[in-house]
């Protein structure tokens, strides 16, 4: 009797964990995309990545990650993320440097990331073992 509960009390803590990870980074992964999309939208018209708004947004972009990121290498191994903080310090040295075909490649990798980090981090069995 006394086994059976412990059992069971683990089952439901590691159910909660794999269900908080998985809300935590399918949220930060679509609020990171909508922003990346939002930022590609006025990028793409626009012939100077050096402007004011777009480095703000790249900024904001980059700190929204920064404050996640911290949660997310609690659940999930930090060498699988340091891609994506790469990408996006990189976006903010091509805005300030007005590289726009860099910077226009390196926020098209931050958007890729977006899709497949959902994949790698995303609740799976392997993740689970």
């Amino acid at each position: 009797m006394r086994r059976g509960i412990c059992i069971t009390f683990i089952v439901v803590f590691l159910f909660a964990v794999c269900l908080l990870e998985q809300i935590l980074v399918s949220g930060t992964l679509t609020e990171l995309k909508q922003q990346s999309q939002e930022l590609y939208e006025i990028t793409i018209n626009s012939e100077n990545v050096n402007s004011q708004t777009i480095f703000e947004k790249t900024s904001n972009l980059k700190n929204f990650w920064q404050e996640r990121e911290n949660l997310l290498c609690f659940f999930i191994n930090h060498k699988d993320m340091q891609e994506m903080g790469i990408e996006l310090t990189k976006m903010i040295s091509y805005s300030t440097s007005n590289t726009k075909e860099e910077y226009m490649n390196s926020l098209e990798l931050v958007k890729y990331y977006c899709t497949t980090f959902n994949h790698i981090m995303g609740l799976s069995l392997q993740n689970l073992i």
